[in-house]
């Protein structure tokens, strides 16, 4: 080819629209391309999220169920505290009634030993 030729073929449009629209789909795979591998970056950061989340998820339904376990121990431990001390109320207002029944009696014998002393 010879130096004219050449001249007329980069003066020509068409070889310079070929040219653009080579560069444009050179363009648009490269930006495809690129598009597709952070498209699988964020689909595999996802699912380390989601993976994350899930055991996440498991180890605080473990401790919620161990906290749930513990409270229901400590209830029925205070159920039982609560039940002893009803007995030991219940005994000790036994007692008391005791106590009065023994004091009217007393009290009773002390008015009929001042009647007898009195008379």
């Amino acid at each position: 080819m010879d130096v004219t030729t050449i001249e007329k073929l980069v003066g020509s449009q068409f070889v310079w629209a070929i040219l653009f629209v080579v560069l444009g789909v050179a363009v648009l795979g490269y930006l495809k391309n690129e598009n597709a591998k952070r498209e699988e970056m964020l689909e595999n950061a996802q699912k380390e999220q989601k993976q994350e989340a899930e055991k996440r998820f498991k180890e605080l339904k473990i401790e919620s169920r161990d906290r749930e376990d513990k409270l229901m121990q400590n209830q029925e431990k205070f159920v039982d505290s609560l039940s002893k001390i009803s007995k030991s109320v219940e005994g000790l207002n036994q007692a008391f009634n005791g106590l009065q029944n023994d004091h009217s009696s007393l009290a009773r014998e002390v008015s009929h030993l001042r009647n007898q002393i009195q008379n």
